[in-house]
């Protein structure tokens, strides 16, 4: 991660140019938000280097006090908070970031008023949330920034967060918050929802709305309504008698206002907006991976903000059931059977999420920030009693992201052979991403061929570069920058091998909905039948090329009688050895020039394969052998051409036939 080139972040930053140590854990979250379309108002951080700057030689006095805290002590602790406020109240801010904040946000258009609270690292994740522990100041006036700057560092060290950070045992010493400055909204209603139910777990939206600002809600000070939304979208409502509104003083600061007489009996909310908060804190889980306690706001035009997101903090004895977990090993067993070790497993989960998220990546050429921050790729397999499985929502979760899912979904849960079941959480997107991703699908549909040809190309090269050179006497370094030089050579290219998968799912579920349509009644396996002829797969050419050892062997009388012993390594010894065994040795070491990594759990970093144990191939020749079938049933059968004569008979309209 490069150093920040500027003294402020302002929310138009990129997502990849930044980091949750810069900019503390409730900003990383804003900055995420912005990035996954959400609405926020305009925010800039004084990223958190700043703190330790504007203390200079005092950041010492500071992290001397906290180790001298007594916490079972309570004046103790308020002392300590004492001391350090007067130190931090008396800091003086960079210049450099003092003349940044006179131009961008002290000289913004229109002098709004700012919201300045904290942001600090762990803050608002999912193990500390730091919920009202450090201060906001409200409805800051642009001349009062620098001060509410202060204010919000001082209370990073405040007595109930000294508290916090001894309970959680987190650290005292070098704590550098940074500060979040943002545009304040002229909100009508606002309050809090939690995307799941905070005591039990349940699947329901729990919402809390007050007439004028969040900080009523936050701060337990107005009447509240609160709004129950189940997972069908049922809505619940406790209407409560109100009397009071949050809002902002003309001189600076927030205060209490009476409501008129016809606003204290009448909902907060309507449908509709209720239904639109529900919707958005779906999306939010979605995005985030986890439930979700948003501060939401809607301005006098109807239009909904989110202010904050962050995780919720369930109590230890309550667990988040309403995230269905479903794991399944359909098709992932073929490539990783039995156990699998860590090392292997480590390294598929990497694999796929590099994979996957450059796939992605491409449909959308404008998020790819947004793509890049999902945390659902990096978690699509789960290694469960040494066994690899699917994680079946965070693939569903990552294949929403295409266009169309509905029309595929069952074409996939073909392809990887998993039963319909559990309808799972879908990402939603805005339409002009919907577009590019459509657009995008369209192109690949059209040049899967040639996207097929340049990946083999693209392998073909890589591999003979990289299997040249020498690495038997390579140290540890040398060895990884092989792997490294080889990660690079082909982690960004494997995403090809996805558009093939893609390409064939789509086209191979669209042919078996038009021979179901247009097709004989009699023959429901037509779209079977008219690909019985593929002769080019390149996952059968290790097979083949066994095949071709093994009808070698049972042509040759000599051969067959060398077969017909047990030790395996004798026999490789001997085809080694013998003159008049040079065409067979000459055949097994084609094989193994071209396939010699192409062994059984061929994908488990531990496995033996056949460059280093070249006698186990041995065994499989004589499985060959032993079928009395060499040669046979690896010839495509011709039943294809007998079917496309079917379909050209069957139908009689030429553009159906096209």
């Amino acid at each position: 991660m490069t150093p920040l080139p500027v003294q402020l972040v302002p929310s138009s930053a990129p997502l990849s140019g930044l980091s949750e140590a810069e900019l503390g854990g409730k900003a990383w979250n804003l900055h995420r938000l912005r990035a996954a379309g959400f609405d926020i108002p305009d925010w800039w951080v004084v990223p958190s280097r700043h703190f330790r700057t504007a203390l200079g030689d005092r950041a010492a006095a500071i992290d001397a006090i906290t180790d001298g805290i007594d916490f079972t002590n309570r004046d103790s602790v308020e002392a300590a908070a004492d001391a350090i406020r007067d130190i931090v109240i008396r800091a003086t801010l960079p210049a450099a970031l003092c003349r940044e904040l006179a131009e961008t946000v002290v000289g913004a258009a229109g002098k709004p008023r700012f919201a300045v609270r904290s942001s600090v690292p762990g803050e608002d994740s999912a193990a500390n949330s730091f919920a009202g522990q450090m201060d906001t100041v409200l409805n800051v006036p642009p001349s009062e920034v620098e001060a509410s700057i202060r204010e919000v560092w001082a209370s990073a060290y405040s007595a109930r967060a000294l508290h916090y950070r001894h309970r959680r045992e987190l650290a005292l010493r070098a704590v550098s918050p940074a500060v979040i400055i943002q545009r304040m909204l002229p909100s009508v209603a606002a309050g809090v929802m939690f995307t799941r139910d905070p005591e039990t777990a349940d699947r329901r939206s729990i919402i809390s709305a007050a007439h004028g600002l969040c900080e009523g809600v936050t701060s337990d000070a107005v009447e509240t309504d609160t709004y129950l939304c189940d997972a069908g979208g049922a809505i619940e409502k406790r209407i409560a008698e109100k009397t009071l509104r949050i809002i902002s003083l003309d001189d600076g600061g927030v205060g209490e206002a009476a409501l008129p007489r016809a606003m204290c009996r009448a909902p907060v909310l309507d449908d509709g907006q209720i239904q639109a908060l529900n919707e958005t804190g779906r999306r939010a889980e979605i995005y985030f991976g986890a439930p979700q306690d948003i501060e939401w706001a809607f301005d006098a035009a109807g239009r909904c903000w989110l202010l904050q997101a962050r995780p919720i903090v369930f109590a230890a004895s309550v667990a988040p059931t309403g995230r269905l977990q479903v794991w399944d090993n359909s098709n992932i067993v073929e490539s990783y059977p039995g156990i699998t070790l860590p090392l292997t497993f480590s390294f598929a989960r990497k694999g796929y999420e590099t994979a996957f998220r450059g796939y992605i990546r491409g449909f959308f050429p404008f998020r790819r920030g947004l793509i890049d921050s999902l945390p659902v790729f990096s978690q699509m397999l789960g290694l469960i009693d040494g066994r690899v499985y699917y994680n079946l929502p965070n693939w569903y979760a990552v294949l929403s992201l295409l266009p169309h899912l509905d029309g595929h979904k069952a074409a996939w849960n073909e392809m990887v052979g998993v039963a319909e079941g559990e309808a799972f959480e879908m990402a939603h997107l805005a339409w002009f991403d919907r577009l590019c991703a459509s657009v995008r699908m369209g192109w690949k549909l059209f040049t899967a061929r040639r996207t097929a040809s340049r990946f083999l190309k693209c392998f073909d090269d890589a591999y003979r570069r990289h299997a040249s050179r020498d690495i038997s006497d390579d140290d540890e370094f040398a060895l990884i920058d092989t792997y490294q030089a080889i990660a690079n050579d082909l982690a960004g290219r494997w995403r090809l091998t996805l558009d093939n998968d893609f390409c064939t799912m789509i086209w191979f579920a669209g042919l078996k909905r038009l021979c179901a349509r247009w097709g004989p009644a009699d023959r429901p396996g037509l779209h079977n039948d008219l690909l019985r002829g593929q002769r080019a797969m390149e996952s059968m050419a290790p097979v083949r090329s066994l095949d071709r050892l093994a009808r070698l062997v049972a042509e040759r009388p000599h051969y067959s009688a060398l077969f017909a012993e047990t030790d395996e390594l004798r026999i490789w010894r001997r085809i080694q050895s013998e003159d008049s065994l040079d065409a067979l040795k000459a055949a097994f070491d084609e094989h193994l020039a071209a396939f010699g990594d192409r062994s059984t759990e061929e994908l488990k970093l531990d496995n033996v394969g056949f460059r280093e144990r070249p006698e186990a191939l041995i065994g499989l020749v004589r499985q060959f052998l032993g079928q009395g079938t060499a040669g046979e049933g690896l010839t495509p059968p011709a039943g294809d051409e007998d079917a496309k004569q079917l379909l050209r008979r069957h139908l009689r309209n030429p553009f159906k036939r096209l």
